[in-house]
């Protein structure tokens, strides 16, 4: 990455941060694996984001629906993924450029958001949403589709007032649709929390009627946020370079991210999802980005995620270039169709 005329940290910052992250990474890893509430029962959970040893759960396991309770909780007062604060992708107050970068990992068009997509995409007849999204209580509201379904057991539920609109609470690890039953499907950030992926993603396919669609949007980075060695140290040199007065953390490396409390199925499964998804549906197009924009923009403070300044164009920069250095993206963005 190239920060040549771009403001950089001084010498005595970037010594502070060689010492500082390696530190960091120590503590972070010996808190993960030995004392936080994070990694409670880490070892029965290790069973399912191993790709080779996958197993998946018995749904009366009483530790499975320990974590379940924890996870429906979790998400009625969400610190990661809250659409409420300017740190959600598309927060209608983020800076011109951060939006329009995110609508093209969405959409392939700067200019184009899920909302435009959709209503592109449409009429619909029958929608189901898997959880909940931004302007989902505007989509339902406009003519994208004549009837939606909110499927979702985490309690962050629409409007149950309009008359178009059915309410479901579904454990989707074990989830039973109608076949033939919907010409949309979306969701939006669920799929890394699944642990039984496979048996879900049949079960869209069977539901989606012979020309019906599944938009997706969801996380792919690696599971538990366990970053590989090229994405620390790519994130870390940015982080370095960065002057402290823009940082949200200063003197913070990525593994930093480990010390929030994050939902119990965080990204459980994520780097399969696109194997998944190609297995039991048909792809029709797809996009692979956000290499370090998630997490590195939970690293600025959130006047600068609005304001306009050159931090910015070091991170799209420093985005657009990631996979040069071997940094898998973290988010995927896809339209898929019943696969027969």
């Amino acid at each position: 990455m190239s920060i040549a005329s771009k403001p950089t940290s001084s010498w005595f910052d970037r010594a502070i941060c060689r010492v500082a992250f390696p530190l960091e990474k120590f503590i972070a890893d010996l808190t993960v694996c030995k004392f936080s509430d994070w990694a409670k029962n880490e070892k029965w959970l290790a069973q399912f984001t191993s790709q080779n040893t996958r197993q998946i759960p018995d749904r009366s396991d009483p530790i499975y629906q320990s974590f379940l309770k924890r996870e429906i909780a979790y998400w009625q007062h969400p610190s990661h993924g809250d659409t409420q604060t300017i740190y959600a992708e598309d927060h209608p107050d983020r800076h011109a450029k951060l939006l329009a970068y995110w609508h093209e990992a969405v959409s392939g068009s700067p200019t184009l958001s899920l909302v435009d997509l959709l209503h592109k995409l449409g009429p619909f007849r029958n929608a189901m949403t898997l959880g909940h999204f931004d302007n989902l209580e505007e989509l339902m509201t406009s003519s994208v589709a004549q009837h939606w379904t909110f499927n979702s057991i985490t309690g962050r539920f629409a409007n149950s007032s309009l008359s178009n609109v059915s309410i479901i609470s579904e454990d989707l690890n074990f989830a039973r649709f109608k076949e033939n039953e919907y010409d949309l499907v979306i969701c939006v950030g669920i799929l890394h929390h699944i642990v039984n992926i496979d048996s879900l993603i049949k079960a869209i396919n069977q539901a989606l009627t012979p020309n019906g669609r599944l938009v997706i949007i969801d996380y792919i980075g690696e599971e538990r946020f366990q970053w590989k060695g090229e994405k620390r140290k790519y994130i870390n040199d940015i982080i370095s370079y960065m002057p402290p007065k823009y940082q949200r953390f200063p003197f913070a490396g990525i593994d930093a991210i480990h010390f929030g409390r994050l939902s119990p199925f965080e990204a459980v499964t994520s780097t399969q999802i696109p194997k998944v998804l190609e297995t039991h549906l048909s792809l029709l197009e797809s996009r692979q980005s956000y290499g370090v924009l998630f997490p590195m923009l939970h690293f600025l403070k959130s006047r600068y995620l609005i304001q306009d300044n050159p931090i910015i164009d070091i991170l799209i920069d420093a985005d657009r270039e990631a996979s040069k250095f071997g940094v898998r993206p973290t988010v995927l963005s896809g339209i898929y169709g019943k696969q027969t």
